[in-house]
């Protein structure tokens, strides 16, 4: 049973796995298009076209945003980071469960058992009380 959750979990995390690296490929290509900015920018202010101090209103906002998406990128790696470390100790504790269940103590195991099964219902003509309450695991 825990293999189905881990690979659930791995199927979920390849998703926004995906999705995570499509949004940093968007910021990425903003960056450059600032840095670009930028660089015409200076070109303008070097031949004259614009003043200093359009300049540097239009310097300081687009430093600004570029700034800002290096801060969003920065963020990004450290959470990568911190959902791999997550992962594997999920499947870690996954592939362990049976192990960890067996080797508890009953009350440690009636702890668990109502804690797996506590938003579980009763379906038909049943009373729609949770399981654990009739096996006193609540």
């Amino acid at each position: 049973m825990s293999v189905f959750y881990a690979t659930i979990v791995v199927a979920k995390s390849l998703a926004e796995k995906e999705l995570n690296v499509q949004s940093r490929k968007e910021v990425q290509t903003e960056q450059i298009a600032l840095t670009q900015k930028l660089g015409r920018l200076t070109d303008l202010l070097i031949a004259v076209h614009i003043e200093e101090k359009i300049y540097k209103a239009k310097h300081t906002e687009i430093a600004f945003r570029r700034d800002e998406i290096h801060r969003i990128l920065k963020d990004n790696n450290l959470a990568d980071e911190s959902f791999k470390d997550a992962l594997g100790n999920v499947l870690t504790l996954a592939s362990k469960s049976a192990e960890i269940f067996k080797s508890s103590k009953t009350d440690t195991k009636r702890q668990l058992t109502g804690f797996v099964f506590s938003n579980l219902e009763k379906e038909g003509p049943a009373s729609r009380q949770p399981p654990c309450s009739s096996l006193k695991l609540c």
